[in-house]
């Protein structure tokens, strides 16, 4: 980001979930993008099968113990329906901000060094 007159630039920092390294994750812990970015594609496709598989062993074999899916119940449906979506508006919230923080930060940045830059002119004249 420029900083205007004073020429000073500031870099933009953080990771595409928008948030820096240090902060806390995303809520609904969707965000695998980091804890597996380290692993080759031989060792990704053998985690997302072995993920794959369980999940359907789960559904398959889990359905044979619960009652719920079979009954119907307006208070269920709108858990399935309602709860995902409001994670993600939680989630959306919290992107937004952070990233008014960021905005903020970057300001502040800019505006000191803008500052700075026009004190050390001063002193030069």
């Amino acid at each position: 980001v420029a900083g205007g007159d004073a020429g000073v630039s500031v870099e933009r920092g953080g990771n595409s979930s928008g948030g820096e390294s240090g902060s806390s994750g995303l809520l609904g812990g969707e965000d695998l993008s980091s804890a597996w970015a380290a692993d080759s594609d031989v060792v990704l496709l053998l985690k997302l099968a072995a993920v794959s598989a369980a999940l359907s062993a789960a559904v398959k074999y889990g359905s044979l113990e619960l009652d719920f899916p079979f009954e119907p119940s307006v208070w269920l449906a709108f858990t399935l329906v309602f709860g995902p979506t409001l994670l993600n508006c939680f989630k959306w919230g919290q992107i937004g901000r952070e990233e008014e923080e960021q905005e903020e930060q970057e300001k502040e940045e800019v505006a000191a060094a803008a500052r700075w830059q026009t004190s050390r002119e001063e002193q030069q004249e």
